[in-house]
């Protein structure tokens, strides 16, 4: 979900396990150098883990725009696959993010976010 109004990206329980599986469970949250507390209105209160990954987003030009930067792994509750607890948030796609690109948002367009990249 694009939120223009979260500070930070945000990779909520769900959508980690579908990328990292089992491995998800093997972060340290509890980790002083590389998790961090996040509070907000629509994320509640959370702990997460900080990791380096690469986004690539397609583009008007046809092409995809990659960015090398930090994401916010959040901390599952319950600390397994579940519908319960943190499990049915959305991740989000915060300003840190976003302030790199342009995008335009067009309903009626079957794309209807659309990255504009100017290189």
């Amino acid at each position: 979900m694009l939120d223009t109004g979260a500070d930070v990206t945000i990779l909520q329980p769900s959508d980690a396990f579908l990328i990292l599986r089992d491995d998800l469970f093997g972060i340290d949250f509890n980790h002083e150098e590389t998790s961090v507390g996040v509070g907000g209105v629509g994320a509640g209160s959370t702990r997460c883990a900080v990791a380096m990954t690469r986004y690539a987003f397609p583009t008007n030009q046809g092409r995809h725009f990659t960015v090398d930067a930090p994401i916010l792994i959040a901390e599952p509750v319950p600390f397994r696959e579940s519908r319960e607890g943190n499990w049915g948030r959305p991740s989000t796609l915060g300003r840190d993010i976003l302030y790199r690109v342009g995008f335009r948002l067009d309903y009626r367009a079957r794309d209807p976010v659309l990255l504009e990249i100017d290189r």
